[in-house]
């Protein structure tokens, strides 16, 4: 199990178990002995979090083992920027009480901005439409966010000019660290899995109610300003495991806990 952040100028820093974060780009230029194939190994990779967990358990493990041994020199305190920059961004609906308390949300957004004739006009001719298993999360749905617009924990976030109504959601995302096919196996997504990091996804409220029942394309003007990620990642097998659901999706969920300009708004366990 690691813990990754990301520093411009000294690249990955891993936490041990002493608390600190040690730059493993650092950490191997003070070797006095020559690396071994795992150290070369995190030495292609420490300047990505995506790179080095995309690398065997035996690099990940020796990195660990490298940071531990690393002295004072090698320690970084401060500075730590966006973990990575996402190629793509997709926000999956995976619990069904999330979905059933949004839909009610979202009938009171609409009546609230005027739009609940609109939208019930909307549904008139359409069919009644199925779920594709028994099981409403069996094929969860999920909406192509914005890659473009990520800020670090921290960073200021924007609010749009056409919003009136700004909303956040507190969300765990699984960063995928490998090419991963449509027919992929469940060992193929297994061995993608490279890791978890926390995400705020903001939406304008107002906005998302007059897009959804007027024009119908989805969640798109609503959630293009920005989504803030925090600046640890963590490898996957400190949530999951392959063969489990993990302890993310037992019931026990996480501790986590949402700051506004430094206070805490909201807790949850």
């Amino acid at each position: 199990m690691v813990r990754l952040r990301l520093h411009p100028s000294f690249g990955v820093c891993l936490r041990d178990q002493e608390q600190r974060w040690v730059s493993l780009e650092q950490a191997l230029a003070a070797k006095a002995a020559a690396l071994s194939a795992a150290e070369e190994e995190i030495k292609t990779s420490a300047g990505s979090v995506v790179a080095l967990l995309a690398c065997s358990p035996a690099v990940l493990e020796a990195a660990t083992e490298l940071a531990a041994a690393a002295s004072a020199s090698c320690v970084v305190e401060s500075g730590f920027v966006l973990p990575f920059q996402p190629r793509s961004f997709r926000d999956a609906g995976s619990y069904v009480q999330h979905m059933s308390q949004a839909v009610r949300g979202f009938v009171a957004v609409a009546g609230k901005e005027g739009h609940l004739l609109q939208m019930a006009l909307s549904q008139i001719g359409k069919s009644l439409r199925l779920p594709f298993g028994v099981n409403p999360a069996a094929r969860p749905g999920y909406y192509h966010g914005n890659p473009c617009t990520f800020i670090a924990d921290g960073d200021e976030a924007p609010w749009p000019s056409t919003c009136g109504w700004l909303d956040y959601e507190l969300e765990v995302a699984v960063l995928i660290t490998r090419p991963v096919s449509r027919e992929a196996t469940a060992a193929e997504v297994a061995a993608a899995l490279g890791g978890f990091v926390l995400i705020n996804d903001f939406s304008a409220r107002d906005v998302q109610a007059d897009e959804l029942v007027s024009v119908g394309f989805g969640f798109v003007k609503c959630k293009a300003a920005a989504t803030a990620m925090g600046l640890d990642v963590v490898s996957s097998d400190e949530l999951w495991a392959p063969g489990d659901r993990g302890s993310l999706f037992e019931g026990r969920g996480l501790r986590v806990e949402v700051k506004v300009n430094g206070e805490a708004w909201r807790g949850a366990g």
